[in-house]
């Protein structure tokens, strides 16, 4: 990966970080009437991602990825509706969407009810082929990922991403 690449990934990432960083106000509504939502919020209520399926040569250095950011709506049930390009490589923005339109989400409530849900969506894709969102579920109610940038297996650790203070 040349290093102008990985300096341009790295400040990237570095935008993209902070979005679930501040708390969630629960006045905050899209121009959809859906309620906005952390990234981190998001993905801590996401219970099915399917993996973005690549077109041959998109990625054309094994030990290589790239990042995809999409602006994602998601209804009542918990289905995504919609989901539009922020940032990415062309030619990975229609399968990417194609992916992300097949994932499921738990319901995102308000006052114990449930509401449709606005928010950025991030997704790797790495050059064997591999992709996977940003940040994931655990199994504790919180999520993981974004602390690093991931590279294919048999390739060298991708850099850490160092939060702001």
């Amino acid at each position: 990966m040349s290093g102008k690449f990985t300096k341009r990934l790295l400040i990237c990432l570095l935008l993209i970080a902070p979005s679930g960083a501040h708390s969630f106000a629960q006045e905050n509504v899209s121009p959809t009437g859906a309620a906005e939502v952390p990234e981190k919020v998001m993905a801590a209520n996401l219970l099915q991602s399917v993996p973005v399926v690549l077109p041959v040569g998109a990625i054309p250095v094994k030990c290589s990825n790239r990042l995809v950011v999409l602006d994602v709506t998601v209804d009542e049930q918990g289905k995504v509706i919609g989901a539009k390009k922020i940032s990415g490589f062309a030619e990975l923005i229609d399968p990417s969407i194609a992916s992300v339109k097949q994932w499921t989400y738990k319901p995102f409530t308000q006052n114990g009810v449930a509401t449709p849900a606005h928010a950025r969506v991030s997704i790797f894709l790495l050059g064997d082929g591999e992709s996977f969102p940003m940040y994931r579920a655990d199994s504790n109610g919180g999520v993981k990922g974004g602390n690093m940038i991931p590279m294919p297996p048999d390739c060298a650790p991708g850099p850490r991403i160092k939060s702001p203070q």
